[in-house]
């Protein structure tokens, strides 16, 4: 068997197709003995094992490190319940997704760039099939800023770019433009999939859930499926980008409605048992946040948190110790850490998952010290009047706050001391308990 190394970003199904090409296979039974035989003489049993799995042992390269490089498994899924350990489970007996590009064994959908395909050639003498290529909704190779081809043949994966291109088999896509926007959501979109391809496991669930919900809240929507606020996550999305291309990747978008929920985009923000599709929270980061970079550092941030602090101590352990130490200290996470003995870090991240506000942070908002009131056995009605907000904001912030910071405020127990009046003070006004 002549041996073919994966390129680089090469679909794990371009692969098995340039090994099929290359080693002159007639069929899929002939590539299959070819495949098993190696392995075999390699000393592994290929019984059991999925395609990607059998790629991987051919290319001398961990699962989870093949499937992190040639595969679009880190778009799908975007999160788990658990976070999972591993992109790819280390049994590697997976089912491949069906998603076009995914699957070495049935007949899918391949996409490449003209000019790809001539630098490709120009520098090793063939062309290669991008997984970047394949993103649910990338329409265009974000390298050269121009719009993909479609091989129209019935086998794609079973020769390389540059023969099809000789064979005039290479069509343009229909596209929303022609041209991929310099700045805005689909560019966004695009890098944070990119970026996502990247990451060696899943977000959790609830970490993900959590932030976009934030962030939602922040910017003026409501991330809930009743409340005040009129602008749902949905709403804000349509604004971002042509219809035209959310019709085509969102099913039944054709349905949606101003101002009304709608639960394949609008229900990634809300608590739940199971993940929606995974290009809905992809949507959702791209039209959150002002880049790609902001959208990733901040999910991330809070999936690391999630993990970390579950894996180091017991919740128990910084419910009640850090709880107890924050209300001493007043000073935040270094003096709290030289107490318990910690890394000052840990304190940190501990602190954020936990809901305990930095005491030495600018003001909250009149939502989060309406909240603070409520908790303390005002009316909600009473504490929106004296802090001049909506009743809806209040509780849209109740329904998405962490179980966490609720329960630290009541179980606490101290006096709420009333912040200054800004009109009177005229600075910033600050809320927090007197230890």
């Amino acid at each position: 068997m002549l041996m073919v190394e994966p390129m680089p970003h090469e679909l794990a199904a371009g692969h098995q197709g340039r090994i099929r090409w290359v080693n002159g296979c007639l069929d899929d039974r002939d590539l299959l003995r070819l495949i098993t035989h190696e392995l075999v003489a390699r000393g592994f049993d290929p019984i059991g094992k999925s395609r990607l799995a059998q790629l991987a042992l051919m290319s001398e390269m961990d699962i989870s490190e093949y499937a992190r490089k040639h595969s679009m498994l880190g778009v799908v899924p975007v999160a788990t319940m658990d976070g999972g350990t591993a992109i790819y489970g280390p049994g590697g007996t997976n089912r491949d997704s069906k998603r076009p590009g995914m699957s070495c064994s049935i007949n899918s959908v391949a996409f490449c760039c003209h000019e790809c395909i001539k630098d490709d050639f120009q520098k090793v003498g063939y062309s290669w099939y991008r997984r970047f290529h394949h993103v649910l909704g990338a329409q265009w190779c974000v390298a050269h800023d121009c719009k993909l081809l479609m091989v129209d043949a019935r086998r794609p994966f079973d020769s390389p770019p540059q023969r099809w291109l000789q064979l005039n088999k290479l069509v343009p896509i229909k596209t929303v433009v022609d041209v991929l926007p310099q700045a805005g959501f689909l560019r966004r979109y695009i890098h944070i999939s990119f970026a996502l391809l990247e990451r060696g496991s899943p977000f959790i669930l609830d970490a993900i859930r959590g932030a976009l919900a934030r962030q939602a809240f922040e910017i003026g929507l409501r991330p809930t499926l009743y409340g005040r606020r009129p602008t749902l996550l949905s709403d804000h999305l349509s604004a971002q980008t042509e219809d035209a291309w959310l019709r085509a990747h969102i099913a039944n978008w054709e349905t949606k409605k101003p101002f009304e929920y709608f639960s394949k985009i609008d229900g990634v923000l809300v608590q739940g048992k199971k993940p929606w599709g995974s290009h809905g929270y992809v949507m959702a980061m791209a039209a959150l946040y002002d880049t790609a970079e902001d959208a990733m550092q901040y999910v991330s941030l809070a999936d690391s948190i999630f993990k970390v602090v579950s894996r180091s101590r017991s919740t128990e352990y910084w419910q009640n110790e850090v709880e107890r130490r924050w209300v001493s200290c007043q000073e935040f996470a270094d003096s709290i850490a030289k107490k318990l003995n910690v890394n000052g870090m840990r304190v940190a991240e501990a602190l954020l998952y936990l809901g305990l506000p930095n005491m030495h942070s600018p003001e909250p908002s009149g939502t989060w010290a309406a909240v603070i009131r409520f908790l303390y056995g005002e009316k909600i009605a009473t504490a929106c009047i004296v802090e001049k907000v909506e009743r809806g904001e209040v509780r849209a912030l109740l329904r998405i706050c962490c179980g966490n910071v609720l329960r630290t405020i009541s179980t606490l127990r101290k006096e709420f001391v009333r912040r200054f009046d800004r009109a009177q003070t005229g600075t910033r006004r600050l809320v927090y308990f007197d230890p």
